[in-house]
């Protein structure tokens, strides 16, 4: 997370607030990712992807 810039400081203010997170997201948000184990995101992983097949969707005509 970059905060260089007013307007980078501005978009993540005014994104905590719309998402209703409280100022001390800033403060638990580095920690929290830091305890992120690769147990977690191989769990998250097969949760979100299944067998790792693929799945296409088509919307709309064919031209």
């Amino acid at each position: 997370m970059r905060l260089d810039t007013s307007a980078a400081i501005t978009r993540l203010l005014l994104a905590m607030q719309f998402d209703g997170r409280p100022l001390s997201w800033l403060d638990e948000r580095g920690p929290r990712l830091a305890a992120v184990t690769s147990q977690d995101i191989t769990r998250a992983t097969a949760r979100l992807f299944g067998d790792g097949g693929l799945l296409v969707v088509s919307a709309g005509g064919a031209r």
